[in-house]
C-alpha cells in the first residue's frame, strides 16, 4: 500500500506538471516583432561565375573575391506559430555576376539592396531553437543598374529565455530572375531585439 501511494503521487505530480506547461504554452503570444539594427549576408557567384558566357566575365580570385558583401537593418514579424516574414534595407560592396557581362562588371563597387523574406517553420513547438524554411525577393541597385534575385533555402531561429533577443542564420540559393544576375548561394546571418512587450 505504502509503494502505490508513492507511485500516485508521482504520477499525479508529472501530470500536474505537464498540465502547468501546456497551459503557459497557450498563453504564449503567436504574433510578435523585433527590430534588426544588424543583418549580414554574403551573396557568393564562386560556382556559377565559373560559366561566364566571355573571357571578360571570369575573374580569378578567392571567396571574398566573388562574392557581394551586405549589412542590412529592418525588421522581423511573427505572423502565427509557423509562419513569420521579414524585411530590410541593406548597403553592399563587391562582385556581381552578370549572364552578359562587359568588362566593367568585374569591378567590385558599392550597391543597394530592398530584400523581404517568408519563413515556414516545421513545427508549432515553443522551443528556443526552431529550423525553418524560406523564401525571399531582394532587388539590388548598382552602378546604375536593377537586379533582381529569388534566395530559397533553410536556416535556423534561436531565441533567448525572455525572448526578448533572436539571432537567425540562412542559407539559401539565390535564383537570379532580372536584371542579367547570375544563380548564387546567398549566406547571412541576423541580430534583432524586441521594442516592445510581446502580446
Amino acid at each position: 500500500m505504502m509503494l502505490l501511494a508513492v507511485l500516485y503521487q508521482n504520477v499525479k505530480a508529472q501530470t500536474s506538471t505537464k498540465q502547468t506547461e501546456i497551459k503557459q504554452l497557450k498563453t504564449l503570444p503567436t504574433s510578435w516583432n523585433m527590430f534588426g539594427p544588424a543583418r549580414i549576408q554574403i551573396q557568393d557567384f564562386t560556382v556559377t561565375d565559373l560559366y561566364a558566357d566571355t573571357a571578360n566575365g571570369k575573374l580569378n580570385g578567392n571567396f571574398l573575391d566573388k562574392a557581394n558583401l551586405g549589412v542590412g537593418i529592418g525588421f522581423y514579424q511573427q505572423l502565427s506559430n509557423n509562419l513569420a516574414f521579414s524585411g530590410e534595407f541593406q548597403f553592399g560592396y563587391g562582385y556581381i555576376s552578370k549572364r552578359n557581362p562587359l568588362l566593367e562588371d568585374q569591378k567590385r563597387a558599392w550597391s543597394q539592396s530592398l530584400r523581404t523574406d517568408l519563413y515556414y517553420y516545421f513545427y508549432q513547438s515553443q522551443s528556443s531553437l526552431k529550423p525553418y524554411l524560406f523564401a525571399g525577393l531582394q532587388g539590388t541597385y548598382k552602378q546604375g543598374l536593377v537586379s533582381l534575385t529569388s534566395p530559397i533555402g533553410m536556416g535556423v531561429r534561436l531565441i533567448n529565455k525572455n525572448q526578448n533577443n533572436m539571432v537567425t542564420a540562412q542559407v539559401g540559393y539565390g535564383i537570379g530572375l532580372a536584371g542579367g544576375i547570375r544563380n548564387s548561394v546567398i549566406y547571412s546571418v541576423g541580430y534583432y531585439f524586441k521594442l516592445k512587450k510581446l502580446k
